[in-house]
Order: structure tokens, then C-alpha cells, then sequence
């Protein structure tokens, strides 16, 4: 299922992307770390190459802003949130697109990441596959890294899947799949990759993941889960409630096919989500830190239509502290409020967050069909 039920591209002509081989990573399967410890200080040759990419354009003044500035605080209480002052994300970012369903179509005349300048192309990334005869070959998706201009954190960037297809920003299986893979191809615990979708604070309507690196440790890294049915997992405690798959015998597909179950169910029924994926311990009510896994979180949530989006994204004065995206859900938060910053509890945080937190009867009856998807 290539746009997971979204309607059909429109005719357009855009430039084809071509990124030059000197920046193209190979990689298989033999390249990916299934186990990675806070205090490893080894990076893979994923990891130099996208740290000294993202150094060149930022000295190359690629960027919106710098993260010179970037303050952090651990809130103290229950949850830990990792609280960082970046108002000049909120003033400096391109103004989002409007998002009125989550069946939008691509539109060719609106910003789209094909239009990048060549100066924000990191790199491709595409994985070596083996042929019937047993031989290596190289794959034909163009899965390109692009700096994000308006960066959360060190070495923020967007994957652009298939950018050259014009997929709107609704997660297929196979960009889950390279998704996954990326995180795999990291050495560092802190890497992490997280989505966006139409009417969940997506600001381009262009299929791409965010990803950067956190130097923090987040709850839900340990977070207990209780499992639901099979391989998915809920979150009792969490201040928005959502679902949990996580990474079992390197089986990347199966993870990736569960989770695009779950993102294709909330896509045909109009339920906004977001999803956050990071390193941690592998799922269950009793979790240990030494047990680690990949886990993949995936929240339904109240929709943000229209104009209202925009109003979140770019307003600094008379709105949140924050906005509700995937890193806030899953305890990272970009704070866009200056004075809100030193006052910020871990309670005044939940209280904000909860506001995307669909009603409790109306989260009861997704999991009952979410339980019979995987039945």
C-alpha cells in the first residue's frame, strides 16, 4: 500500500531530487545496533557522517536560527519532562500549511521538500539489498535527509521517504520501515525519530519524519506498559493515553507492519496522531533498564484544523508555554515562552498536554477496535 488510502497524487511537475553520490550511505542489515547504553560514546559511521553533514551546513549559515541559546530544565515531579527554552522556533519557522483532513492530497504549489536549497541536503539513504542469485544490490528509493532549517536540537533533520513519489503525510509501511531502520543505524541512545500527522501539528503536507539527537533521558524510555492484545501495548499511566509496539528478534518488518495497522485504522477514521520512537526497555508492567529494545509510541488526539494550526505553531504571547506535537507527548518540550519558561512545574506541563487527550470514552472504543485488529 504505497499512500495508505490517500487520494491519488495530483498531476503536477516538480523537480526531481538528486543528491550527489558523494553524500549517498549504503547500508544493511549487518549495519544496524540492536542494543546501545546511556554513556556510549561510540559513534557509527551513521552518526559521524550525519553529525559532520549537519556541522558543514551549520557553519555554511544554513539555518534559521542557532541553538547557541537552547536552556534546559529537568521538571522536577512525577514525569521528568525535559523542558528546553527555543523561542526563536515559534518567530523564525516557515509558516505551516493548513491542514483540513487527514486525506489531504499532496498539493505541488504549496512548499514540499523537493524545493529544498541544495545547501540543506545531508545526505540519501537507501538500503543494499540481496538479489535471487544471493548478489548485493543497491535499492531504488531515494530516502533523503534534509536539515530542519528551524531545529529543535543537535543534528535536527527531516527524512524525507521517497521524495522524488510526492507522498503526502500519511505513514506508509515502507516509510516506517526506513524510519525504523534509521534509529537501528544509530550508535547513540539519543537518537531519536518522531512523525507528525495531518491535523497532529504537521506543518508540511510532504511525507517526513523528524529526528535529532536528545541527550536526556526521557520516562518513557522505562515506562511500564500493559499489553493490550499480542504485540501492542497501552500506557496506563501517561498523561494522553496511547499504544506501544516494540522492536522483537530484530524483526523490523513486523514492528513496521504493526504500527502502519494501527496508523492506517486512525487514517480511514479521521483520528489525528502522532508518533515518537526512541531506544528503551523492552515493554511490560515491570520494566528493566537493561533489558533494551526499540519502542514505537503512537497516540490518537484531538485534531487542530485549519488556521488554528498556524495560530499554535507561530504565536509566542496569549497562547501555551508549548504546543502538543510528538516530542511534548512523549516529554520533550520545546518551550516558545520566555517568561513561561522558569515557571513551568510538571504539573502546569501535564495540564497542557492533557488538552490533546481525547475523551476517555472515545479513547475505550479505540482500543476495543484496535484490539480486534490484532486478534
Amino acid at each position: 500500500m504505497a499512500t495508505n488510502g490517500v487520494e491519488d497524487v495530483i498531476n503536477h511537475s516538480l523537480p526531481v531530487v538528486k543528491v550527489e553520490k558523494d553524500k549517498h550511505i549504503r547500508y544493511s542489515t549487518k549495519d544496524f545496533i540492536f542494543h546501545s547504553e546511556w554513556g556510549t560514546e561510540n559513534n557509527s559511521k551513521f552518526d559521524q557522517a550525519l553529525q559532520e553533514s549537519w556541522d558543514r551546513a551549520k557553519d555554511g549559515g544554513h539555518f534559521r536560527y542557532d541553538l547557541v541559546d537552547l536552556t534546559t530544565r529537568i521538571l522536577p515531579g512525577e514525569y521528568g519532562f525535559v523542558a528546553q527554552l527555543n523561542t526563536k522556533r515559534a518567530t523564525h519557522r516557515r509558516k505551516p500549511q493548513e491542514m483540513r483532513s487527514l486525506a489531504q492530497p499532496f498539493n505541488p504549489n504549496n512548499f514540499n521538500f523537493t524545493k529544498v536549497k541544495p545547501g540543506e541536503i545531508l545526505m540519501e539513504i537507501s538500503k543494499t539489498v540481496n538479489n535471487e542469485k544471493g548478489n548485493q544490490g543497491q535499492g531504488v528509493s531515494n530516502h533523503v535527509v534534509v536539515i530542519n532549517v528551524s531545529p529543535l536540537e543537535y543534528c535536527s533533520i527531516l527524512l524525507v521517504p521517497d521524495i522524488n513519489l510526492h507522498l503526502p503525510q500519511a505513514l506508509t509501511l515502507d516509510a516506517l520501515v526506513v524510519g525504523i531502520e534509521m534509529i537501528l543505524l544509530s550508535a547513540t541512545r539519543s537518537f531519536r525519530v518522531g512523525w507528525n500527522g495531518l491535523c497532529a501539528l504537521a506543518s508540511v503536507n510532504h511525507l517526513h519524519f523528524h529526528a535529532y539527537y536528545l541527550d536526556y533521558q526521557l520516562r518513557l524510555e522505562t515506562e511500564p506498559t500493559q499489553q493490550l492484545i499480542g504485540p501492542c501495548h497501552i500506557l496506563p499511566s501517561w498523561p494522553v493515553p496511547g499504544f506501544v509496539f516494540q522492536l522483537e528478534d530484530g524483526d523490523v518488518s513486523s514492528l513496521a507492519r504493526n504500527v502502519h495497522t494501527v496508523a492506517r485504522y486512525f487514517h480511514e477514521n479521521e483520528i489525528a496522531h502522532n508518533v515518537f520512537m526512541m531506544r528503551g526497555a523492552e515493554l511490560g508492567d515491570k520494566t528493566t533498564p537493561e533489558s533494551t529494545t526499540l519502542r514505537v509510541f503512537i497516540w490518537p488526539r484531538k485534531p487542530v484544523y485549519g488556521e488554528d494550526s498556524a495560530i499554535q505553531l507561530l504565536s509566542v504571547k496569549d497562547v501555551d508555554a508549548f504546543n502538543v506535537a510528538f516530542c511534548e507527548m512523549g516529554g520533550h518540550i520545546p518551550v516558545k515562552n520566555a517568561d513561561s519558561f522558569p515557571l513551568l512545574t510538571d504539573q502546569s506541563a501535564v495540564e497542557v498536554i492533557e488538552k490533546v487527550k481525547l475523551p476517555s470514552e472515545t479513547f475505550a472504543l479505540i482500543q476495543k477496535e484496535i484490539f480486534q485488529l490484532f486478534q
